[in-house]
């Protein structure tokens, strides 16, 4: 089993670049299977995917998205203040109405928060931009980190 998590492609990609990457993993053997996820309906040729093979994945319903954000945002230590954690879980559902459904920005940002007991922090989150694009949730949690890890990163890109 190959599992090919959140592939993004663009008609405008080369499709002879996804064919020799994916050509020594896909097997033709019988049993092996490849399973691939993306928030695009336009997947390369190379994947071969049959339309009857392909499962649509509908939204969440709004208390699914939430239970999912708040599993993420408050996993830390147990807040005792009880005045506190009634703010951060209001906090929590206005954020999560503001992520769009979207459940890498839910994990994301659910997890940057759950180490902040600090309200502001919470709050400052929901005026950085749109957070139903994950580039915004993951561009915020890079902006969090250490100066070092951000460099880190940086030093990661430069190598692509």
């Amino acid at each position: 089993l190959l599992v090919l998590d959140d592939v993004w492609f663009e008609k405008s990609h080369n499709e002879t670049e996804w064919e020799l990457f994916l050509a020594p993993l896909v097997s033709k053997q019988s049993g092996s299977k490849v399973l691939v996820t993306s928030r695009s309906k336009t997947l390369p040729a190379a994947i071969c995917c049959e339309q009857e093979h392909v499962i649509h994945l509908e939204n969440m319903d709004d208390t699914e998205f939430l239970a999912l954000f708040k599993h993420h945002a408050f996993s830390g230590a147990e807040i005792k203040d009880q005045l506190l954690r009634t703010k951060l879980e209001d906090t929590a559902e206005e954020i999560a109405k503001r992520l769009g459904q979207c459940p890498l920005a839910a994990k994301v940002l659910g997890s940057r928060l759950c180490r902040k007991k600090d309200i502001a922090e919470w709050r400052a989150a929901l005026k950085f931009g749109d957070l139903s694009d994950p580039f915004t949730s993951l561009l915020w949690s890079y902006e969090k980190l250490e100066p070092r890890l951000q460099r880190c990163f940086l030093f990661c890109l430069l190598l692509y």
